[in-house]
């Protein structure tokens, strides 16, 4: 797997793939830290997406680069892509817990209502053209609601996907958020994988 400058043709990097035990090992932590995560409160899982937004912040120009240099969008734009990510964050700590309340709705029966309850690991498979956007719109209203996060990124910006699986890794929680180096054509056991609850 390589990441190419598209404005110049320059290699960045070559990355292995995962091999299928290292696969194993993410899908399995990702699995163990869900059932934990669950249990958390609303403002245990708050100060976690807070962690992970001021870890965005603090490395806004690091990862505006690596944006740049993986797919070619100018740096004001990839700045503006890291701040719209922060954005997201707080917006789900503002309001993730109003939005995740039990819904009554209206039926034949004295007390009906919708309750929102986590499904496991969300794999994420993402495309290149927003890099950080696309993942964080996916993972922070997944993991604010209970889920873990496993991410299939486009090759081309395999550097992109290791920076974000790095942001995740906050003092209160490690687990929760993995990033998979694999080719588009092997993904389909994972996606077969029993413990996958949504894709």
């Amino acid at each position: 797997m390589k990441s190419i400058d598209p404005g110049n043709g320059r290699l960045i990097q070559s990355y292995d793939p995962h091999t299928k035990g290292e696969i194993e090992i993410k899908i399995e932590t990702l699995h163990s830290s869900q059932g934990k995560w669950s249990l958390k409160d609303f403002t245990q899982r708050g100060s976690y997406v807070l962690e992970v937004a001021e870890g965005l912040g603090n490395r806004k120009r690091e990862f505006a680069q690596l944006i740049h240099d993986e797919m070619g969008k100018k740096i004001s734009e990839a700045e503006a892509e890291i701040d719209k990510c922060i954005s997201l964050c707080h917006y789900y700590i503002e309001n993730a817990p109003t939005l995740l309340q039990n819904k009554d709705v209206q039926t034949e029966l004295k007390s009906s209502y919708v309750s929102f309850q986590p499904l496991g690991i969300v794999l994420a498979i993402m495309p290149w053209n927003f890099p950080f956007w696309q993942v964080f719109r996916c993972a922070i209203p997944a993991i604010f609601s209970g889920n873990t996060v496993l991410l299939k990124h486009a090759s081309n910006v395999t550097g992109c996907s290791l920076a974000i699986e790095d942001v995740f890794q906050t003092k209160s929680a490690a687990g929760l958020f993995q990033s998979v180096k694999v080719a588009s054509s092997e993904i389909e056991p994972i996606i077969a994988d029993s413990r996958i609850s949504a894709i």
